[in-house]
């Protein structure tokens, strides 16, 4: 079982960085709304919207600066015609 969650681990901590995070945001929802759920629960999805709230524009961020770099990388060895 502990490789089971390993492997869901990876796959949550891949989605989350590729900013594939819509699934993931939709249970933590589900959790808040859910009125038989514990307060510790609620507390801890919240926590978790607010944290993928905040990593999604650093993956965007990210991705632009790899986007730059590859621009840059791809002309440096060019001469001028």
């Amino acid at each position: 079982m502990v490789d089971d969650r390993e492997a869901n681990v990876r796959q949550l901590a891949e989605s989350i960085e590729s900013g594939n995070t819509g699934d993931i945001s939709d249970v933590l929802h589900e959790i808040l709304a859910d009125e038989d759920g514990t307060a510790e629960d609620q507390r801890k999805a919240k926590e978790l919207i607010d944290k993928l709230a905040e990593y999604k524009p650093l993956a965007k961020v990210e991705e632009r600066n790899r986007a730059k770099d590859e621009g840059e990388g791809c002309c440096q060895n060019r001469t001028p015609d």
